[in-house]
């Protein structure tokens, strides 16, 4: 399965850049509805899940602004966690 990617999601109708912080660390097992990130804007902050249950395999922007809709990692979709 191709690896899915993390973006930020519109977070208001004027909002077009947001400070972003992972919760988690590259190789970390999430689930699709666990709060993987936390975006940060004039507004306030929100945490985000990744919307794909599988392992976080690369994180591109983090503790950084970036865009809405700019992708900041990737998570590779896996049913359930390896040990």
């Amino acid at each position: 399965m191709e690896r899915k990617e993390v973006v930020i999601p519109r977070i208001g109708m004027q909002i077009m850049r947001a400070k972003v912080h992972w919760l988690k660390e590259v190789g970390d097992f999430v689930d699709m509805r666990e709060p993987v990130i936390e975006a940060t804007s004039e507004v306030g902050t929100v945490s985000l899940a990744g919307k794909t249950t599988g392992v976080i395999v690369e994180i591109t922007k983090n503790d950084e602004e970036v865009d809405i809709g700019e992708p900041v990692g990737y998570i590779q979709p896996a049913e359930k966690e390896q040990k």
